[in-house]
């Protein structure tokens, strides 16, 4: 870091240093086109003007840049978000679960420049806001911890933003390990957020076989 600390009153608390990196780089955001679910059949059309939705909603916020991480059948995906400034990023071991998109979405983020933490979203989350990530990022540089995540009573799930020194946590989930687990588990360096429409997620109605 270029230039020097002066000692004095208007010396930083240590504690208000945390986020530092995070406020000093930029704050990327990843949508994770899980929507339909993992089975590899072919997205309906809702579920993709869903996901264009959600990128339009992450580019009404200050996080960039914005990644999409699609999975399974993802022609119809980079069709529908064609013209929007998004990286797509394809997931090419969608089948091993949600935590193969937190590898990619973190690679991803690490490969830009000047990213000092990532925002992590389920496209399937249709009820967050460009609003709730705003307020979702603002509130990271009130914290001393390094995660900021949603809660809802005693849940807490996505959206979440970490901070770069957490990235390699995300490349290391193993299939089974689920992130609200992970944030429970982490509890002393995460702060939540009251944002209960996180938690009303989109479940598509199957067709009748």
């Amino acid at each position: 870091m270029s230039g020097s600390s002066q000692s004095g009153s208007n010396t930083e608390p240590a504690h208000e240093q945390a986020w530092r990196p995070a406020l000093s780089g930029r704050t990327a955001i990843a949508i994770l086109a899980i929507d339909p679910p993992t089975t590899g059949r072919t997205p309906e059309r809702g579920a993709v003007d869903r996901l264009r939705r959600a990128a339009e909603t992450a580019l009404a916020t200050p996080l960039r840049p914005v990644i999409v991480v699609i999975g399974a059948n993802p022609e119809p995906a980079v069709t529908r978000l064609a013209g929007l400034p998004v990286i797509l990023a394809l997931n090419r071991d969608w089948a091993d679960g949600l935590n193969s998109y937190f590898r990619v979405a973190a690679f991803t983020a690490m490969a830009e420049l000047n990213v000092a933490a990532l925002a992590l979203w389920r496209s399937d989350q249709a009820d967050v806001s460009a609003d709730d990530l705003t307020r979702l990022l603002n509130s990271a540089g009130d914290h001393p911890t390094q995660v900021v995540a949603a809660g809802n009573d005693d849940h807490s799930d996505l959206p979440a933003i970490f901070g770069r020194e957490y990235f390699r946590d995300l490349l290391s989930l193993g299939v089974g390990e689920r992130i609200p687990d992970w944030l429970k588990t982490h509890g002393e360096s995460v702060a939540l957020v009251d944002m209960p429409r996180a938690f009303g997620l989109h479940r598509e109605t199957l067709p009748a076989r």
